[in-house]
């Protein structure tokens, strides 16, 4: 008798086990956002990525942290070292900008104890003066020429808040965000700006940027006015230089904070206008395990006139199961191969002409589906803001101009989107015809999820946490929490919350949500 009761044991954990999978939905580990494998690099470009490394720490105590922020306590596994080894080297990035590294000291033995072989010969840390110990960094197979911090006034955001006006907000399409008690008057971690000798007559400079996370929108849209400032003073020196801003700025891409960058005076590039894919889902281009984009690389046009057409990606790495609690990882840690929260954002340069600013042309992408833009000989560096990457066979070039923001006026349909069908009953045809108009729009809707082990639909346990529902706008990444609708011409409200919530399972979706959902969720309720 008590001989078989380990086994009917094993039965039993494995029934409640499907019984949990199947009740719960929980999603498995594997790769979900961005792309398996590294997109070729083409034999003369030099790869350009930003990495958040989710806290790479080493195992010397360093005394001026203790305490709550006891830094031997954050010790890097040695089994994360070798997902972030591996995660690395399949980049094989030439210049790499790192966040969350502990200090030069731990980088250097990062480098030489996992990246030997790599040709990192070059380095750049310095403390961005951040409570908690974490600071940017760079790895480069080229010179760094010089490396500093913000500082002084620059590292100062009194004098920015002045410039949250009415009349900027209104220019950038968006509204200034409240001012958080916790905020600070200067920058949470002070940008790290280094130049890099990539040839004789090439020089690459980069700022690479480590935004405040949580509830701190404001402190962001500050930080990123005075990040306009330096690169404002740089480009007005030097109208010529090849600039990135970069890294991982906790906002998506409809945030005032990467507005300030992308839609104000300076009008930088973003890399993703130079994506492999155009049509591919908005998936293969979330940089954060919550599926949303957080993570740039932003340019001067002399750059983006340098970007090789259809190299901007983001490699996925292994994102843990639905079911894994972030907050309880001491106890039980991710699974083997997880490396990052986030994943590294990539975009491919030919130096070998430093173009300027004035061979930058930028054009509109034709619609989402269509043959993409582009002229009959590919020229590096013609792509622009929603410029679409080269294929070949394609002749006719479009000079459209796009809109300032990024942001399509009439948003075309996306080919990969249809209405999801339901196993059971049939929807209306006033639903049908609502949920094709939102399709036609660009617009689908992402289900909730549930984020704690015991979250799951029905489940009315208070304390249960879920990534709540919202609708996201394929082409430009705009969300909305309310369904867009024809009266505002499918614009959306813009005030989708991404950050997880309490209260218990959220109400099934509506049958229109469901056709214009196409994972994920529970089926609505159709009377049928």
């Amino acid at each position: 008798m008590w001989g078989i009761m380990p086994a009917l044991g094993t039965i039993a954990i494995a029934l409640l086990s499907n019984f949990a999978i199947g009740y719960f939905d929980v999603r498995p580990a594997g790769v979900w956002y961005g792309v398996e494998s590294p997109r070729p690099k083409r034999e003369f470009a030099v790869r350009l990525a930003t990495y958040n490394v989710e806290n790479l720490f080493d195992g010397d105590d360093d005394p001026s942290l203790s305490g709550e922020h006891d830094d031997l306590a954050e010790q890097t596994s040695g089994l994360r070292l070798k997902a972030l080894s591996a995660v690395i080297r399949n980049l094989n990035a030439d210049v790499l900008c790192l966040q969350e590294v502990e200090s030069q000291k731990c980088l250097k033995w990062f480098r030489d104890t996992y990246l030997a072989d790599l040709g990192y010969e070059h380095i750049a840390s310095i403390d961005a003066m951040y409570y908690r110990g974490v600071e940017q960094s760079i790895l480069s197979r080229f010179p760094i020429t010089s490396a500093r911090v913000f500082t002084g006034e620059d590292f100062s955001l009194l004098d920015a808040q002045a410039r949250c006006t009415p009349a900027l907000a209104q220019k950038l399409g968006g509204s200034w965000a409240a001012i958080n008690p916790k905020s600070t008057t200067h920058f949470q971690r002070a940008p790290l700006v280094a130049t890099v000798q990539l040839s004789d007559r090439y020089a690459l400079s980069v700022v690479v940027v480590h935004s405040k996370a949580g509830g701190f929108d404001h402190q962001r849209e500050l930080e990123a006015i005075k990040v306009g400032d330096v690169v404002s003073r740089v480009l007005r020196d030097n109208p010529s230089c090849n600039l990135a801003v970069l890294g991982d700025f906790n906002a998506t891409p409809n945030s005032m904070s990467v507005k300030v960058l992308r839609a104000g005076e300076l009008e930088l590039v973003s890399a993703y206008d130079f994506r492999w894919n155009p049509q591919a889902p908005f998936a293969t281009y979330a940089t954060h395990s919550s599926g949303r984009p957080l993570d740039y690389i932003f340019m001067s046009r002399a750059l983006a006139a340098d970007c090789v057409p259809d190299s901007y990606f983001v490699l996925g790495t292994l994102h843990p199961p639905s079911s894994w609690d972030y907050r309880r990882a001491k106890e039980i840690p991710p699974p083997d191969g997880y490396a990052s929260d986030h994943y590294p954002v990539v975009v491919d340069l030919d130096v070998s002409m430093d173009r300027g600013p004035e061979q930058f042309e930028p054009r509109q992408r034709g619609p989402a589906g269509s043959a993409p833009a582009t002229t009959e000989t590919p020229s590096l560096g013609s792509d622009s803001t929603g410029a679409p990457g080269k294929t070949e066979g394609s002749k006719q070039a479009d000079q459209a101009t796009q809109p300032k923001a990024g942001i399509p006026i009439a948003p075309a349909k996306p080919a990969d989107l249809k209405l999801r069908p339901l196993s059971q009953g049939q929807p209306s045809a006033d639903d049908i015809k609502r949920a094709e108009r939102l399709i036609d729009a660009g617009w689908k809707f992402q289900m909730p999820r549930p984020k704690s082990a015991r979250a799951g639909w029905g489940v009315a346990d208070a304390r249960t946490t879920w990534w709540p529902g919202y609708w996201l706008h394929a082409e430009s990444g705009r969300t909305s929490k309310a369904e867009p609708n024809p009266s505002d011409g499918f614009a959306g409200d813009n005030e989708a919350s991404q950050a997880w919530r309490n209260g218990g399972a959220p109400p099934r979706p509506t049958i229109v949500e469901w056709l214009c959902s196409d994972r994920d969720g529970i089926e609505p309720e159709t009377g049928g």
